[in-house]
C-alpha cells in the first residue's frame, strides 16, 4: 500500500469547508459511475424504438398497442429531457448525500431528494414511488457483494465508518430516484412512465453491477481498503426492530418482520418463511436438535465448518468421498430409479452438524428445491437422476453467492434452466437407451468432476446444452418435414380446387344449363380439373384439353337455332362422350356415376335436337343412347338418372385419389369465391380479417389450443411450418414434435377469433428454476410467489 502522504498529494484540494484529501478520489468515482449510467440510459433510448415497436407488433389488444406507440413517441422525441434531468438529478442527489455524510453544507433536503418524501402525494405518484423503491431494493440484493464492499470503502472516503446503506451516495436508491424524477419531467401520463420504468429495469439495471465492480476496482487502485472484511454485517435498518443482525453474528436469522430491502431478496424471503414455518433443524451426527438462530455444532465438540473449509468438505463429498454420510451411493439415481436427495443426509452428517446457522439454512433451502425438482412431472425421471448429481455443486454455489436466488442471469441458475429446456424435448421414458443420454450425462458429470469455485464451468456446460438443443430442434424439424410436406401438398390441392372451380364458374357464367350438367361440373368434372392442375399445372395440354371439354359440354346442351348447329352437335357427341369417359376414368370416378350422368346427358341432347326434328333427334338420341349403353355394359348395370340439383354448389366436400401418393383425400378450397362482385368484396373483408389475426404468427410462436366444450383441456403447440401461400399451418403439440395439429388459414383464424386458440407471448413452460421456486414458495404459503421467483 503506498504511503498515505502520496495518496494525499494525488488528491486535488477542495475549497469547500470540511474537505478531505479523499475528495478527489470520490469525485473520480462519481464521474465514473455518472458517465457509465449516462451511457446506459443512452443505450436504452437508442434501443427504445425497436423494443417498443416490437411490443406494438406483438400486442393483442388495441389499448396495449396505443400505449406502446405513445411510449415509443415519448422515448424518441423527449429523450433529451430524460438524459438531461437524469444526469442533473443524479449528480445533485450524489452531492447532497455526500455532504450529509461529511456533515458539510446545508442540511440534506429530504423533501426534495429522499425517496421517503414527506409531503402529500397523489395515489398514483405514491404507487410509482413504491415501484421505484422496490426496484432499488431488488438492485441492492442483486449487487449485494459489490455494494457491501462499496459501503465500507465509501465510508472511508466520507469519514463515516458506520455509513448507512441508504446514505451511500452510490446507493441504488439514488439511481432509481434520478430516473423517477427524470420521467416526471416528461410530458407523459403515468401509464407511459410505467412503460419507461420497465425499459429501465430491462435495459439499464443489468449494467449497474458491472459499474459497481468498476468503482470498487478504482478504489482498490487508490489503496482504499484493498482487503474487505466481509464478516462485518451492514445495518439493514436503523430502527430497533431490525436489530437482529450484527457485525458479530453475520449468520443471525432475519426477524419475521423483514425490512423492505430484505423482502425483495428472495433468499431473505426464504429465510423468513423457514423461520415463520418453524422448520426444524435435523440433529447432526453427535449434535442435538437445533433451533433457528442457534449454531448446531456449538458446545458439542463438533468442528465448526465455514468459508473455504466448508466448501472444501463439500467438494470432497462431490467427488465421491462419502465418509460420515449414511448414503452409499452418489447424488442422483441409477437409471430407472427415483432420485435420492443426498442433501438431507449431509445435514444429518458431521458436515451438517458443523455448519453455521446461515449455511445450514442455505442447505435446507437447496434440499427443498431439489425435492421440488424431483417431484416435477415435466422433467423425465432419467433427467432428474442426472440433475440430481448437481446437488453438491449447487449447494456450494448457494453458500458462496446468495445472488444465485435473486437473479436469472446467475450462471448456475441459467444452467439449471437449460437442463429444463432440454427436458422439454425429451420423451417421458427418457433413459440410458436414448441417443442423447450419454451426451447429457457427460456434460453434467463434467461439473461434478471439475467444479471447485469457478462459475465459468456452468457457462461452458450450458453452451454445450444449447448446442445439444439446437441439434435436437433440427432433428425434430426434419422429422416434422413429413407433416410440413403434407401440408404443402394439401395447400396445392386446395389451390387446384379453387382454380378449377373458378374456371368452371367462368365457363358457365351467362349460360342457362340443365341442373344435371351443373351438378356434374361442380361435383365430378371439377375433380379431374383439380387433379390435372395439381399434377401437371395450368400450362399443360391435359389442363387445356379438360377445359376445352367443359366448353364443348356447355355448348352441347344449349338450344340450337339452326340446322347447321344441330348437324354440328350430332358430329360432336361421340367425341365428347369419349373425352368425358376418359376424363372420369382418369379422375377415378365410379362407373355408376358415369352411367347416370350419360343417361341424363342423352335426355338433354334429345331435348335440344327434338324440337320438331324427328330425324335429327333420332340420330342424336341413337348416338347418346349408344354411348350410355356402352358405359352401362362396362359397368354391368345402368343407374337411374340423377335428380336435378337446381343450382351449382361448390361448397360440397370433394374427395379424390391423392395425386401425391396414398388413398383418397378430402380437398378443401382456399376460401375463394368467384360468384359475384358482392361476394368478392365479402371475401376481401374476410381475408383482411384473417391477415390481421395472423400477421404476428411466425415460426416458433406458441399457440394454446383449447377445447370449446371444456376450457380446462388445453394443449400448447409450437408453430413449425407455414405453407408457401400461408394457407396451412402445422403445430407440434407433444414433447418430441411427433404429434401435430394442422390448420387451414381459415381454421386457425376462426379459432383465434373465438378464443379456442390463444397466441402465447412465450413458451408455455416456466423456466425450471422459476417453476420449482414457485412450488417451494407455494408450500411455504408465500403470497405473490410468482412475482418473487421472477427476480
Amino acid at each position: 500500500m503506498p504511503p498515505l502522504n502520496d495518496i494525499f498529494a494525488s488528491a486535488p484540494a477542495r475549497a469547500a469547508p470540511g474537505s478531505t484529501p479523499f475528495d478527489g478520489i470520490l469525485e473520480k468515482c462519481r464521474d465514473l459511475i455518472s458517465e457509465r449510467l449516462d451511457d446506459a440510459i443512452s443505450d436504452m433510448l437508442d434501443n427504445a424504438d425497436a423494443v417498443l415497436s416490437a411490443l406494438v407488433k406483438d400486442a393483442q389488444r388495441r389499448d396495449e398497442r396505443h400505449l406502446y406507440e405513445e411510449a415509443r413517441l415519448v422515448a424518441t422525441t423527449q429523450r433529451e429531457v430524460i438524459e438531461k434531468h437524469f444526469h442533473r438529478r443524479y449528480i445533485g442527489d450524489f452531492q447532497h448525500r455526500s455532504d450529509r455524510a461529511r456533515k458539510i453544507g446545508r442540511p440534506f433536503d429530504t423533501a426534495d431528494y429522499s425517496s421517503g418524501e414527506l409531503r402529500l402525494v397523489e395515489e398514483d405518484d405514491l404507487e410509482e414511488t413504491l415501484k421505484f423503491n422496490d426496484m432499488a431494493n431488488r438492485l441492492r440484493a442483486y449487487c449485494d457483494e459489490e455494494l457491501s464492499a462499496l459501503d465500507q470503502r465509501v465510508g472511508v472516503l466520507l469519514g463515516d465508518a458506520n455509513l448507512e446503506t441508504n446514505d451511500n451516495p452510490f446507493s441504488p436508491q439514488v439511481i432509481c430516484d434520478a430516473f423517477k424524477h427524470a420521467c416526471r419531467e416528461l410530458d407523459a401520463e403515468l401509464k407511459v412512465r410505467r412503460v419507461l420504468l420497465k425499459l429501465f429495469d430491462d435495459h439499464v439495471l443489468d449494467d449497474i453491477r458491472a459499474v459497481y465492480k468498476s468503482v470498487n476496482a478504482l478504489l482498490v487502485r487508490n489503496s482504499i481498503l484493498p482487503q474487505i472484511r466481509y464478516s462485518v454485517a451492514r445495518k439493514q435498518d436503523s430502527s430497533p426492530e431490525a436489530g437482529g443482525a450484527s457485525a458479530k453474528s453475520p449468520g443471525a436469522a432475519l426477524p419475521a418482520n423483514m425490512t423492505a430491502a430484505a423482502a425483495q431478496d428472495l433468499f431473505s424471503v426464504l429465510q423468513s418463511l423457514l423461520a415463520s414455518n418453524v422448520v426444524p433443524i435435523q440433529p447432526g451426527a453427535g449434535a442435538g436438535a437445533g433451533e433457528p438462530g442457534v449454531a448446531p455444532g456449538a458446545g458439542n465438540g463438533i468442528v465448526v465448518l465455514q468459508g473455504s473449509e466448508l466448501l472444501g468438505a463439500l467438494t470432497r463429498i462431490q467427488r465421491g468421498d462419502l465418509g460420515g454420510i449414511a448414503s452409499s451411493g452418489v447424488p442422483g439415481a441409477p437409471v430407472g430409479q427415483n432420485p435420492v436427495n443426498m442433501l438431507h443426509e449431509i445435514k444429518a452428517s458431521s458436515v451438517g452438524a458443523g455448519m453455521g446457522q446461515l449455511d445450514l439454512m442455505t442447505l435446507d433451502i437447496i434440499a427443498m428445491l431439489f425435492d421440488e425438482l424431483f417431484d416435477d412431472p415435466n422433467v423425465p425421471n432419467g433427467v432428474k437422476g442426472l440433475i440430481g448429481r448437481l446437488q453438491i455443486p449447487v449447494l456450494k454455489v448457494a453458500i458462496a453467492d446468495k445472488s444465485f436466488f435473486s437473479t436469472k442471469s446467475h450462471p448456475a441458475r441459467r444452467l439449471l434452466d437449460a437442463v429444463g429446456d432440454v427436458a422439454l424435448r425429451l420423451p417421458s421414458d427418457f433413459g440410458d437407451a436414448h441417443r442423447l443420454f450419454g451426451r447429457l450425462e457427460a456434460s453434467l458429470q463434467s461439473i461434478v468432476e471439475g467444479f471447485q469455485d469457478n462459475l465459468e464451468i456452468f457457462t461452458a456446460v450450458r453452451e454445450q446444452l444449447l448446442a445439444l438443443m439446437a441439434e435436437e430442434d433440427r432433428r425434430i424439424e426434419q422429422e416434422t418435414q413429413t407433416a410440413a410436406k403434407r401440408a404443402e401438398e394439401l395447400e396445392n390441392l386446395a389451390l387446384a380446387r379453387s382454380v378449377a372451380e373458378m374456371e368452371v364458374q367462368t365457363r358457365i357464367h351467362g349460360h342457362e344449363l340443365p341442373a344435371p350438367v351443373l351438378e356434374f361440373l361442380a361435383q365430378q368434372w371439377v375433380k379431374l380439373l383439380l387433379l390435372v392442375y395439381a399434377r401437371e399445372g395450368g400450362e399443360s395440354a391435359a389442363w387445356k384439353d379438360a377445359l376445352d371439354t367443359v366448353d364443348q359440354l356447355v355448348w352441347s346442351v344449349e338450344p340450337k337455332g339452326s340446322a347447321e348447329e344441330r348437324r354440328k352437335l350430332v358430329g360432336l357427341v361421340p367425341g365428347l362422350i369419349k373425352r368425358l369417359t376418359a376424363g372420369l376414368k382418369s379422375a377415378g370416378i365410379e362407373d355408376d356415376v358415369r352411367t347416370r350422368f350419360f343417361g341424363e346427358l342423352m335426355k338433354c341432347h334429345t331435348q335440344v335436337l327434338g324440337m320438331g326434328q324427328p330425324g335429327s333427334a333420332g340420330n342424336t338420341s341413337t348416338a347418346s343412347a349408344a354411348a350410355a349403353g356402352a358405359t352401362a355394359d362396362a359397368a354391368g348395370k345402368k343407374g337411374p338418372a340423377s335428380q336435378a340439383s337446381g343450382r351449382i354448389d361448390f361448397r360440397a366436400p370433394i374427395t379424390v385419389q391423392d395425386p401425391f401418393g396414398g388413398g383418397e383425400v378430402k380437398v378443401d378450397g382456399i376460401d375463394l369465391d368467384f360468384t359475384s362482385e358482392a361476394a368478392a368484396g365479402a371475401r376481401a373483408k374476410r381475408e383482411a380479417s384473417i391477415r390481421r389475426a395472423l400477421d404476428n404468427l411466425q415460426i416458433g410462436n406458441w399457440v394454446e389450443f383449447r377445447d370449446p366444450e371444456n376450457d380446462a383441456l388445453r394443449r400448447p403447440g409450437r408453430l413449425i411450418f407455414i405453407s408457401p401461400r400461408k394457407s396451412r399451418y402445422v403445430f407440434a403439440v407433444d414433447r418430441a414434435g411427433k404429434e401435430v395439429i394442422q390448420c387451414t388459414r381459415a381454421e386457425i383464424s376462426h379459432r383465434l377469433r373465438m378464443g379456442d386458440a390463444v397466441k402465447l407471448d412465450e413458451a408455455p413452460q416456466e423456466s425450471l428454476f422459476d417453476r420449482i421456486m414457485n412450488a417451494l414458495l407455494g408450500k411455504l404459503h408465500m403470497p405473490g410467489r410468482a412475482a418473487m421467483a421472477g427476480h
